[in-house]
C-alpha cells in the first residue's frame, strides 16, 4: 500500500521500479546516464569492488596526463599493481 496524500502507506517494504526489487537496505545509486539497484547482502562487495576501479582509473589518468596511450596507460597501471600487489 503506497498510501495517500491524507494516509502514510508501509514502511521498511520491498517496491519494485521497472520490475526490479528494491528491498529495504539496498543501495539505489543513480546519475544522468542511468541508475542501479545494490542489494544489501553484496553492498561491501560491490562496494569494494567499486574502489578498485575507482583507483584503477586515477592511476590511468595520470598516465594518459604523462603523454601515454590509452593501451601504454592501462599496461603500465597494471604492471603496478602486479608489482605492488
Amino acid at each position: 500500500n503506497a498510501g495517500t496524500f491524507a494516509e502514510i502507506g508501509e514502511w521498511q517494504t520491498t517496491v519494485c521500479c521497472g520490475r526490479i526489487p528494491v528491498n529495504p537496505g539496498d543501495w539505489v545509486v543513480a546519475d544522468r546516464l542511468g541508475a542501479v539497484v545494490v542489494p544489501q547482502a553484496i553492498r561491501d562487495d560491490v562496494f569494494a569492488k567499486a574502489q578498485t576501479i575507482d583507483q584503477r582509473e586515477k592511476a590511468i589518468a595520470k598516465y594518459l596526463r604523462e603523454g601515454k596511450t590509452l593501451s601504454e596507460a592501462a599496461a603500465a597501471t597494471d604492471q603496478s599493481h602486479e608489482a605492488n600487489g
